[in-house]
């Protein structure tokens, strides 16, 4: 081989490693950002589950405040 075929096999191999150290460029931000939304997912669900019980409870406490007026009426009006 010459060198001038060298110099053309090693534009070619430049080009490649170039194309191949941006392609793992690539995939490896694909999957750190994969891996980050990964985990704000997760705690998106545990705020979401967190507050769905504080929602049932405030609906308990409000239903059950209300039971106790109604069978305080009811109560009064037996009395009565």
């Amino acid at each position: 081989m010459s060198i001038a075929d060298q110099k053309i096999s090693l534009a070619i191999v430049v080009k490649i490693c170039f194309f191949l150290a941006s392609l793992l460029g690539v995939w490896y931000h694909n999957k750190y950002s994969v891996e980050a939304l990964t985990e704000k997912v997760q705690r998106l669900e545990d705020s979401q589950n967190s507050f769905n019980i504080q929602v049932i409870e405030t609906n308990i406490r409000y239903n059950r405040e209300h039971i106790d007026r109604l069978e305080e009426q009811l109560k009064n009006k037996r009395d009565k």
